[in-house]
């Protein structure tokens, strides 16, 4: 009897060793799950550059987690949602405030706004999104979690981009965007005005091809020049081009597009002509004056393998009172 207790005694010991090393087996699994998902959880948050917020409503505590460049788990708080709040921008407390309160007020199904904070003398422009993760009985959020994300830079681009894009579509000059294959991307329309098309018809369009040049703008990089087209009426319209490659990366070798600037200079084109006309030109026979007769003489007479040549000068005497 004896023996048969001692060898239970030992069997239940022995089953219970390995219970609680089994135990202990899963403990550890669980663990390395819980890292593991903490893990990807800091990588997560570290590629998309968000944190991860909480707000205990109840007990008026808010907690951030957030990703530093190195990858480090970094946390702000516990903090009364007041002092989370002095960090905000004064012009933008009022604001936030309000998108909390309605919240809380089931106004609104989760909260989803942008805000400045003073960091450091810098602003910084934050996205922030929330939703409840536990409610009370009468569906007031008791506890809310969301994300958080500097924005700082997205909004630059964004007002740098609206401003690009209102210089584009008010400015005097025509402006026209080409890709790396020459086809028109964008165009305003001062360049369909020139142009004398219609704004909807030159999107894919050749550039190129539509101003009649033999080689595509989009390969000649940054380059200026002038082509001559036909107008309407068979008038003939000097046009001036000044292409600016535009690369995503600040490399000139991986142009994405090109910004091309156009200038209808045919005034300009005929007030040289009209001044090349009476420098050159007499105004009253029409012919070549005295300055461009030297000008054709020095021209001459500078080229000393030019043949040899004559002039016959001759005095024609009252031209003037014949041509009156």
């Amino acid at each position: 009897d004896l023996e048969r207790q001692i060898a239970r005694e030992r069997d239940s010991r022995q089953a219970a060793e390995a219970e609680l090393r089994r135990r202990h087996a899963d403990l550890a699994q669980v663990a390395d799950a819980a890292r593991e998902a903490e893990r990807r959880l800091q990588m997560a948050l570290w590629a998309s550059g968000e944190g991860i917020w909480e707000w205990d409503v109840a007990g008026d505590r808010v907690t951030v987690d957030s990703v530093s460049a190195e990858g480090q788990l970094r946390r702000v708080g516990p903090r009364r949602m007041a002092d989370m709040m002095e960090m905000v921008h004064p012009s933008d407390r009022e604001s936030l405030r309000l998108v909390m309160g309605l919240y809380l007020r089931q106004a609104s199904p989760d909260i989803d706004t942008a805000y400045r904070t003073l960091l450091k003398g810098q602003t910084h422009w934050h996205r922030l999104r929330g939703r409840a993760l536990q409610r009370g009985a009468d569906g007031r959020p008791l506890r809310v979690i969301g994300t958080l994300k500097d924005v700082t830079a997205q909004r630059a681009a964004e007002q740098s981009l609206h401003m690009m894009a209102q210089a584009f579509s008010s400015t005097h000059d025509a402006l026209v965007v080409i890709d790396a294959a020459d086809a028109i991307v964008q165009a305003n329309e001062r360049f369909a005005a020139l142009l004398e098309r219609p704004l909807d018809d030159l999107e894919g369009r050749s550039l190129s091809s539509l101003l009649q040049l033999d080689a595509p703008l989009s390969m000649r990089g940054a380059a200026r020049g002038e082509v001559d087209l036909m107008g309407s009426g068979n008038t003939m319209r000097h046009i001036e081009y000044v292409v600016t490659p535009v690369s995503s990366d600040g490399d000139s070798a991986t142009t994405q597009c090109s910004i091309v600037t156009l200038h209808d200079v045919s005034e300009r084109r005929r007030a040289q002509d009209a001044l090349q006309r009476q420098a050159y030109i007499d105004g009253l026979t029409g012919l070549s004056n005295r300055a461009s007769v030297m000008r054709l003489l020095d021209a001459r007479c500078s080229n000393l393998g030019a043949a040899r040549f004559a002039l016959l000068s001759l005095d024609l005497a009252g031209v003037k009172a014949t041509t009156d």
